[in-house]
């Protein structure tokens, strides 16, 4: 397994989430905006993205649909975890694996989204 990359610009939270996926041993990297996970994404494909859509730099919208729109990364699953998701937002997500608005879940929810796309239940 390589890894899960979080894409969150609230430090706490990123840790938090890896902190959860560290309890069912997923390998985990944080970047804190579009550009910065791009880098990563550039050195190893990760498994999976957790991706949030407000961020400075590069948002989340422009880092999905750049990721979606290249044949070498289409292919990876995004869980959107956004507090900040409308109805004409869902439009410009097609394709996610998943979407969860932050606020109305849990560390076992995580767990159980990231497990079940990945395969490990």
């Amino acid at each position: 397994m390589g890894y899960t990359l979080i894409v969150d610009d609230e430090p706490e939270l990123s840790r938090l989430i890896a902190i959860t996926l560290s309890g069912i041993q997923i390998p985990t990297k944080i970047a804190y905006d579009g550009e910065e996970a791009m880098a990563f994404i550039r050195q190893e494909l990760p498994d999976l993205i957790l991706l949030d859509l407000m961020m400075p730099r590069m948002s989340g919208f422009q880092l999905f649909a750049l990721l979606k729109n290249t044949p070498e990364t289409a292919h990876i699953p995004i869980i959107v975890v956004s507090a900040y998701i409308d109805r004409d937002d869902h439009a410009g997500l097609r394709g996610a694996a998943r979407i969860m608005s932050k606020g109305s879940f849990g560390a076992a929810d995580i767990r159980e989204a990231v497990a079940s796309i990945l395969g490990l239940t």
